[in-house]
């Protein structure tokens, strides 16, 4: 389940809007400038996100982080240890975004729409 703050000015977003902000691009969502934050590299959540976002595999996504830092463009989002800090973040950071399993999502953050669709909807992409 993809998670922002209770705060936090939409309920949903676009696929690509997600896919891009994971890719180190800018991305605001009702004035709000996105943070991504994901787990550290090896760890089944973030394979399977990147598999399932960005269409990359965790040596893939290393070389195009590589490739980035060389071009000197923005750095990849920011690792956390576990799905409880993932909802500390995003829950007290303004903009801050984030992915957990439904049983992790507390009463601090919201479930993101992607694409309109809530990860109970048929079609849910992640």
């Amino acid at each position: 389940m993809l998670v922002v703050s209770k705060s936090f000015p939409a309920d949903g977003i676009s696929f690509g809007d997600l896919k891009r902000a994971y890719m180190g691009s800018r991305v605001t969502t009702n004035g709000k400038q996105l943070i991504p934050v994901t787990y550290p590299k090896g760890s089944p959540e973030r394979i399977a996100f990147d598999e399932a976002v960005l269409g990359m595999g965790p040596e893939q996504v290393g070389l195009y982080w590589i490739d980035r830092k060389i071009r000197g463009q923005s750095g990849p989002p920011k690792d956390v240890p576990n799905a409880a800090t993932v909802v500390w973040i995003v829950g007290k950071v303004d903009g801050a975004i984030g992915f957990v399993r439904a049983s992790a999502v507390g009463d601090d953050v919201k479930v993101l729409r992607v694409d309109g669709k809530l990860p109970s909807d048929p079609g849910y992409r992640l």
